[in-house]
């Protein structure tokens, strides 16, 4: 993904404290090795919603953004 692994464990936290139910399980590492995995479902819906809200945006404002391009140079 073109980040270091450093970078990519502070966004998992960063997201696991904005949601409710964490998106990412992390189980520390000892003798059981540890290891991260998605929630299923929970990690799939915020990703849905977010797609569906900005589906529903773009079909709201679309002749809005038709009119103004057309006064665009």
């Amino acid at each position: 993904m073109g980040m270091s692994y450093d970078r990519a464990w502070k966004l998992v936290r960063a997201m696991n404290e904005l949601f409710r139910v964490p998106l990412v399980a992390v189980a520390r590492g000892g003798g059981s090795g540890g290891g991260a995995g998605a929630h299923g479902r929970r990690a799939r819906s915020p990703r849905a919603a977010t797609r569906a809200m900005e589906k529903a945006c773009r079909t709201a404002t679309r002749r809005d953004w038709q009119t103004l391009t057309r006064l665009l140079r």
